[in-house]
């Protein structure tokens, strides 16, 4: 994982210029990032930082948010305190389709993975994330 996170560190590096500004053909889109554990939350900002990236530290101030917002993707922890990663993907998927969903956890059982497939969110990662994998995925949208 060491040498994907220095890819990922020189990827993002260079599409940078010189006054740290961002020249990528990629579409700059709006993220919503909820995720219940600070450092994680603020280092996935760091690494979408070419996107206009906006924090929720639990699934209830997430869909507040969302409602308020106009957010091409939301990534979301599963397991957080007052609302959950799956109430948030189902009320996000019934209210606006069209928005991509990740959500990531540090565990899922077989029942629940496919409780959460029913819902159709764009992917499904593991804790602890593969950073480089989560950021191609953004990057494809």
């Amino acid at each position: 994982m060491k040498n994907k996170m220095i890819s990922l560190t020189a990827k993002t590096l260079e599409r940078t210029n010189i006054s740290g500004e961002i020249m990528s053909s990629v579409r700059q889109m709006n993220i919503l990032i909820v995720e219940d554990e600070h450092q994680l939350r603020e280092l996935l900002a760091v690494i979408l930082s070419d996107h206009k990236c906006k924090t929720a530290k639990n699934g209830q101030e997430g869909l507040e948010m969302f409602k308020a917002g106009n957010f091409d993707v939301v990534i979301t922890d599963l397991d957080m305190p007052i609302m959950d990663g799956m109430k948030l993907l189902a009320t996000i998927k019934k209210e606006r389709p069209s928005t991509r969903v990740i959500i990531m956890s540090g565990g899922i059982d077989e029942t629940r993975l496919e409780a959460i497939k029913l819902l159709k969110p764009e992917e499904i990662y593991a804790k602890p994330l593969d950073l480089f994998d989560l950021r191609e995925a953004i990057d494809r949208f």
